[in-house]
């Protein structure tokens, strides 16, 4: 026998314990695992589990009893620790690193790497145990074990986070600004002479308020001062007087100090026959820093109209304080910022930026979604007042904007997406639009073309709300609408040749997504094809010499390459 193979046989242990130490290290690891698998049962059985943030196959019916299962193994372990305390330690540790992939679900590696860690201490602890009583070679060929689902839950746990949360597309080398007095701000609530601009300030203050700036550097305007007791919460700040089509700076002074450091600009609105550029898309993972958001930017649109997921956090409690993360994430975005402090924004929601997947009414996080968008977002006036939907409207030149609440009015029980108060006001809107404006654009997020179907999430599953909707169009003969939409991560045009239910012949409609989510289709068929893919986006281009609107609906990829185009021309006079 060679001297290398009897060292691997006969040697004893690699680490010599006292008896003392050697005692506490069982007992401390079957009361420490003991306690890991108790919180982690506790906060599964209570529905505190990682979600697939898509919605798709991995739902909660399944990802609980996987959970459970995961944690009845490394109990399992701790059972077997009391007579083979090696094969307890690699059936905790697997047990473990499966949890841990688990976690990637919703959070990123290091985090899931956190959570193999809890379990795979106690099953270190029993390998010092059980070390000292063995042979070199069974000592190596566990260390090697464990070594190796170290790695594999490294890897495992960086292709789940790539797969559900992770980039899509190629990220952003936008520079992340230093800290300032100002943590964020965006803007929004454009007119043609103000704007309002949403922000979120470090520290308390007695006077926060916006100072608005020409082309020159000169101050033009300012707001009203506002205080700010609480820094958690942000103010929202307003200025009018302002020119049309003009292009201002802005700025936050806090307590008679401006903060330099995150300052954005807006362009007022035109009045009448005027042309304009408005960027649309929607879905972006979590703090996404996808470069499509500099593609936006750089094309300087006048308006950027996010459909919904601006994030994918899924907040399925009534916490004002899961929202107010949800938004300091995107806002961390050195991408995302940017495009913010550059391009005014109109925002409603989708369901992963409103609740779980798939949310509705009855969701539970609805109140604190209502208030929590009231409070973070710069917005138009909101019809249901201090609480209750999102749905809003405005205009630019000559062109009406509807946004629509499609998720927290709807109930698929009462067969109806947008709720009777919000579908009277949006026919009501529609009806006005017809004789007042030249153009009606309906910001809906959700598909909108798609077969009757009551367990479709799309207007698919509304399929008597659709026709009545398509019934008052044709009964009113309002044919200068146009339909742009998210949620499906796909760039389509269709030309209306499919969009028509109710009697009516249709309307042009634009999906435009995703910002940075795996590509999917959903609904159809398309009339220009569907397209899709992460990185991408939309733009609405409107040409109005004051006889005719010609819009142009886009679909680009974050490279700024053209997927699909349509161009609508509209006889739209100047009324008398």
């Amino acid at each position: 026998m060679s001297k290398g193979l009897k060292l691997i046989r006969e040697n004893r242990g690699v680490i010599v314990l006292p008896h003392r130490v050697d005692v506490f290290l069982r007992i401390a690891s079957r009361a420490w695992l003991l306690v890991a698998v108790a919180v982690f049962a506790y906060e599964a059985l209570q529905g505190n589990i990682p979600r697939d943030p898509e919605g798709g196959p991995l739902t909660e019916d399944f990802l609980v009893p996987l959970q459970l299962g995961l944690l009845a193994l490394t109990g399992i372990g701790l059972l077997l620790s009391f007579r083979w305390i090696a094969v307890a330690a690699a059936v905790v540790a697997l047990g473990g690193s499966g949890l841990g992939v688990l976690a990637t679900l919703q959070y990123e590696p290091p985090f899931g790497f956190f959570v193999v860690l809890v379990f795979l201490v106690p099953a270190v602890m029993m390998w010092l145990d059980w070390q000292h009583q063995e042979t070199l070679g069974k000592i190596l060929v566990l260390a090697l074990t464990t070594a190796a689902l170290l790695v594999s839950s490294w890897l495992g746990a960086t292709e789940v986070y790539a797969t559900y949360l992770g980039p899509a597309h190629p990220q952003s080398a936008t520079a992340k600004l230093p800290a300032s007095p100002v943590r964020w701000l965006w803007s929004g609530a454009v007119d043609t002479d103000g704007f309002a601009v949403t922000a979120r300030v470090r520290d308390e203050a007695d006077a926060v308020r916006l100072v608005v700036r020409d082309s020159e550097g000169v101050e033009v305007a300012r707001s009203a001062a506002a205080a700010v007791p609480d820094a958690d919460e942000p103010v929202t700040l307003a200025v009018d007087g302002l020119e049309p089509i003009t292009q201002y700076q802005y700025a936050i002074e806090i307590d008679g100090v401006v903060d330099e450091v995150r300052t954005g600009q807006v362009r007022t609105f035109p009045v009448g026959a005027s042309s304009f550029t408005v960027a649309v898309s929607a879905g972006a993972r979590t703090n996404s820093n996808g470069s499509v958001f500099d593609t936006i930017r750089n094309l300087d649109p006048d308006l950027y109209i996010n459909t919904g997921d601006l994030h994918y956090r899924n907040i399925a409690d009534n916490s004002i304080s899961q929202f107010r993360s949800a938004f300091a994430q995107v806002h961390g975005s050195p991408a995302q910022s940017a495009l913010y402090r550059s391009v005014p924004i109109a925002y409603v929601w989708d369901d992963h930026d409103y609740g779980p997947n798939d949310a509705d009414a009855s969701s539970s996080s609805r109140p604190a979604a209502w208030a929590a968008y009231r409070s973070h977002v710069p917005h138009y006036e909101l019809p249901s007042g201090d609480e209750g939907p999102i749905n809003q409207a405005f205009t630019m030149g000559r062109v009406r904007f509807i946004l629509t609440d499609t998720r927290s009015q709807r109930q698929p029980a009462e067969d109806t997406m947008l709720g009777q108060s919000q579908l009277q006001w949006f026919l009501d809107e529609i009806l006005a639009a017809r004789d007042t404006h030249g153009l009606t654009v309906w910001v809906n997020p959700d598909p909108w073309i798609a077969a009757a179907d009551p367990a479709s999430d799309s207007w698919g599953g509304f399929a008597a709300e659709r026709d009545l909707i398509g019934e008052f169009l044709d009964h009113h003969d309002i044919n200068n609408l146009v339909m742009v939409a998210g949620d499906a991560h796909m760039v389509a045009i269709d030309d209306g040749s499919n969009s028509g239910y109710g009697g009516h012949d249709g309307f042009p409609v634009l999906q435009a997504a995703a910002l940075d989510r795996p590509g999917s289709i959903k609904g159809g068929p398309y009339s220009h094809g569907t397209f899709p893919g992460p990185g991408q986006f939309g733009l609405v281009e409107v040409t109005d010499d004051g006889d005719y609107i010609e819009v142009t609906l886009i679909g680009l990829d974050y490279t700024g390459a053209e997927l699909v185009r349509l161009a609508i021309r509209y006889d739209a006079p100047l009324h008398p």
